[in-house]
């Protein structure tokens, strides 16, 4: 075997390699961002109306903002119906929060604990449609 010939072997052996294990167990970004948005949307739901919540909820949802913009980003154009109603929801909950805030009430309070259990809800739903491909990812 000539030298570059062997070369040559060797240097697609370790493309081929790195191909291989370039795809290994990688998935993509939007599988870790949805994990990160259903944990802390269920962590939302989860707050206890009582005194302070508000303040809770507040830094709850700036983090799921934030979240949801990272997988955003990392979506793309993708689950564009699912985001919709996620971005609905977080605004709904938003305005909500505000509202409780300002004119503290159990109504406006009970308007609050409703709109974070949907928006647990439809981050759950958008959770499902990236599922497929965080799947996918694995295989």
């Amino acid at each position: 075997m000539s030298a570059h010939r062997g070369v040559a072997l060797f240097v697609s052996g370790v493309a081929l390699t790195t191909v291989v294990v370039g795809c290994g167990d990688s998935k993509p970004a939007v599988c870790s961002d949805i994990d990160a948005l259903k944990s802390t949307a269920q962590s939302l739901r989860d707050v206890q109306l009582q005194a302070g919540a508000l303040t809770e909820i507040r830094d709850k949802l700036t983090a799921l903002g934030t979240q949801f913009q990272t997988f955003k980003k990392d979506a793309k154009d993708e689950y564009a119906d699912e985001v919709t109603k996620v971005q609905s929801k977080l605004d709904v909950l938003s305005t909500s929060a505000t509202t409780a805030k300002q004119t503290p009430s159990l109504v406006n309070l009970s308007v609050v604990r409703t709109a974070a259990k949907d928006v647990a809800e439809a981050v759950k739903s958008l959770g499902s449609s990236v599922s497929g491909t965080c799947r996918a990812g694995r295989d």
